[in-house]
């Protein structure tokens, strides 16, 4: 009597048996293409994870051609995670100034709920965005002292006068017996003062016009 011996493929719903029961305790997984070795404890270090449910079978898992488990993640952010669970989740090595950075491990870290390392994270991008804020408060109060600076020195510049010769200085005291300054004839050229002087008839000429206007323009600029 012969007896047919059937051969089964392997569940789906829980891992080989090579994947964590291998003589050495060493298990491989694939995360995107690159194969990584681990143990059982280094992926239960953080607890309840994604890791500790991927050991216990408590959810299918895709497999390589190897028969390695395999998860479609960024094998680059993966690096610190599992670095990270060796550690027994006491180090983290990354560059804590870089917050793009620092938030792309953060996305990994909530993919495979390593609650510890979410918590050091969350921390550290909440530093360097006080680290920003600072630094744009300082560099806005920067600006502003800067450009009152500018305004300041614009308001009490000396002022100027026609032609755009400096104004005399500010005199002081007046005795009491001093004649009162004279002003300048401001409202008449030459020419318009003549024409007084002899009673005669001024006829209306645009250009002169425009020059008195000019000269009476000018006069206000000096008074002030």
């Amino acid at each position: 009597m012969t007896s047919v011996m059937q051969q089964t493929s392997p569940s789906l719903d829980k891992p080989l048996a090579h994947d964590v029961t291998s003589r050495s305790g060493v298990m491989e997984i694939n995360v995107g293409g690159q194969t990584f070795s681990t143990t059982r404890e280094t992926l239960e270090a953080a607890g309840t994870s994604f890791f500790s449910g991927l050991i216990s079978g408590n959810f299918g898992v895709q497999r390589d051609s190897k028969g390695h488990i395999f998860i479609d993640r960024d094998p680059k952010l993966f690096r610190t995670v599992i670095n990270y669970l060796r550690s027994q989740c006491t180090q983290l090595v990354v560059e804590d100034s870089n917050k793009g950075k620092l938030r792309a491990i953060l996305a990994e870290a909530e993919y495979y709920q390593v609650e510890p390392l979410i918590e050091e994270l969350n921390k550290l991008v909440e530093a360097v965005e006080a680290k920003e804020k600072q630094e744009r408060e300082a560099h806005a109060r920067k600006f502003d002292s800067s450009f009152t600076g500018k305004i300041r020195a614009k308001s009490f510049a000396p002022a100027q006068g026609p032609g755009g010769a400096a104004a005399p200085p500010a005199q002081g005291p007046v005795p009491d017996n001093a004649s009162p300054p004279t002003a300048p004839n401001c409202m008449h050229s030459e020419g318009f003062a003549e024409e007084e002087e002899n009673d005669t008839l001024v006829r209306y000429e645009p250009e002169r016009h425009a020059l008195l206007i000019s000269e009476a323009a000018a006069c206000m600029d000096a008074d002030f």
